[in-house]
C-alpha cells in the first residue's frame, strides 16, 4: 500500500503544478506520460516538491527551483529551463551521454557553449553521464541555501564528454569541470533549434546602447546612490550581448565612471582653467598652442569636466601627461618632435600660470 501511495504521489507530481509552470515552444515535442517516464527519473523529480522553496511561482527575470527539474519529453529528449538546454541521452562509444539538441540564447549553457577550460561546442556537443545524475546532481546542488544560490548565482559538477579515435577504435573522453549559473539579468532569448525565426527583441546594439542610456541618466541623478550590484548586473547584460553581437560592443568602466560621478557630486568639479592646462599638459601639440588654447584643446577641458574626480583625481591625469614631459621620445614622435613639444607646452604653462597670478 505504502508503494502504491509513493507512485500515485510521483505521478501527481508529473502532471501537477510543474506542468503548467513552463511553457514550452510548439516545435518541442509535447511533454511525456508519466508512465513513459524512466522509473528512477520519475522517482527523481518528485523528490523535487520537497526541497524548501520549490512551490514559488516561475518569473521571468529571476530563476526559482522549479526551472532546474527537468521536464522529459515524448521522444525521451529532456528540457531543464534554468540552464536553458534540451538533451537526449546517448551512447558514445559504448558511454552513456547527453546530446544538445537544442539551447537557449543568454542561458547557462549557451554562455559556456565555448568557453575554456571545457566548451560544450552548442548544438549537437555532448555532456558526460545520463539525465538521472545530471538531475540528482542539480537536485543536490540546490538543497542547500537554494535562495541564496539563485539570487547570487552557483556552480555545480558537469563533463563534457569528447569522441575520438584511438587506433581505429571509437573512444570517448571525458573533460570534467564546473557550469556557473548566474542570475537573470534578462529574460533568455529564443531556443535556437526550435524558434529559429524568433524575433528576439532590439539587435545586440540597439539594445547595449538603452542600456548605457538609462545608466547615465542614473549617474546624472543620483549617482552614488548606484550600487555595485546594480553595476555588475549590468555588467552581465553587457557580456551576454557582445556575445550575441556581430561586432564587439564599446568596452567601458562601469565602475569607474559611478566612482567620478559620486566624487564630483559630493566634491564638485575642477576649475575650467585648471582643467585647460591639464589638457594642454596631457594632449596638447605646439599647433594647439601657436595662437593661444585651440579650441580643440578648450573641448578637451570641458570633457574633462566629467572625466576628471576631485579630491585625487587631477594629480592622476596630470602624471600621465609628466611622462610624455619627462620622456620626449615617447608615443610616435621623433626625438626632435618630443624636444619641440616639450618645449611649446612648459612656455605656454608657465605665461599661463605667470598671467593668472597676476590676475590675482
Amino acid at each position: 500500500m505504502r508503494a502504491l501511495t509513493l507512485i500515485l504521489s510521483v505521478l501527481f507530481a508529473l502532471t501537477g503544478p510543474v506542468a503548467a509552470q513552463t511553457e514550452l515552444p510548439p516545435a518541442m515535442p509535447p511533454r511525456a506520460a508519466p508512465a513513459d517516464i524512466d522509473r528512477n527519473l520519475g522517482f527523481g523529480l518528485a523528490a523535487w516538491e520537497k526541497l524548501s522553496g520549490y512551490s514559488t511561482p516561475s518569473r521571468p527575470d529571476a530563476h526559482v527551483l522549479r526551472d532546474f527539474q527537468s521536464i522529459p519529453l515524448t521522444d525521451g529528449s529532456v528540457v531543464i529551463p534554468g540552464l536553458g538546454v534540451r538533451l537526449r541521452p546517448a551512447k558514445e562509444a559504448g558511454r552513456d551521454v547527453l546530446e544538445i539538441v537544442d539551447m537557449r540564447e543568454f542561458s547557462a549553457i549557451w554562455v559556456a557553449r565555448d568557453d575554456p577550460p571545457f566548451g560544450f561546442g552548442g548544438i549537437g556537443g555532448l555532456i558526460g553521464g545520463t539525465i538521472f545524475s545530471l538531475d540528482q546532481t542539480l537536485r543536490t546542488e540546490l538543497s542547500k541555501s537554494a535562495d541564496k544560490k539563485l539570487t547570487q548565482g552557483f556552480s555545480f559538477q558537469i563533463s563534457t564528454a569528447v569522441p575520438y579515435e584511438h587506433n581505429g577504435e571509437p573512444r570517448v573522453q571525458i573533460q570534467p569541470g564546473r557550469l556557473r549559473v548566474d542570475p537573470l539579468v534578462r529574460p533568455m532569448g529564443r531556443w535556437l533549434v526550435a524558434e529559429p525565426d524568433a524575433n528576439d527583441g532590439p539587435d545586440p546594439r540597439a539594445e547595449y546602447d538603452a542600456l548605457i542610456a538609462d545608466f547615465q541618466t542614473s549617474l546624472s541623478s543620483n549617482p552614488c546612490s548606484v550600487t555595485g550590484l546594480s553595476i555588475m548586473n549590468l555588467e552581465r547584460q553587457i557580456d551576454l550581448l557582445d556575445r550575441a553581437a556581430e561586432a564587439p560592443l564599446p568596452d567601458l568602466n562601469l565602475r569607474n565612471l559611478q566612482e567620478t560621478a559620486c566624487a564630483i557630486a559630493t566634491h564638485g568639479t575642477y576649475d575650467i582653467a585648471d582643467l585647460e592646462r591639464l589638457a594642454v599638459l596631457r594632449q596638447a601639440e605646439c599647433a594647439d598652442l601657436a595662437e593661444g588654447l585651440s579650441q580643440e584643446m578648450r573641448q578637451a577641458a570641458e570633457d574633462m569636466q566629467g572625466q576628471v574626480a576631485p579630491p585625487t583625481g587631477y594629480l592622476r591625469w596630470a602624471e600621465i601627461g609628466l611622462y610624455g614631459i619627462r620622456d620626449p621620445s615617447r608615443g610616435r614622435r621623433t626625438p626632435e618632435e618630443g624636444v619641440a613639444r616639450k618645449t611649446c607646452i612648459l612656455q605656454y604653462l608657465e605665461d599661463d600660470l605667470f598671467a593668472a597670478t597676476e590676475g590675482r
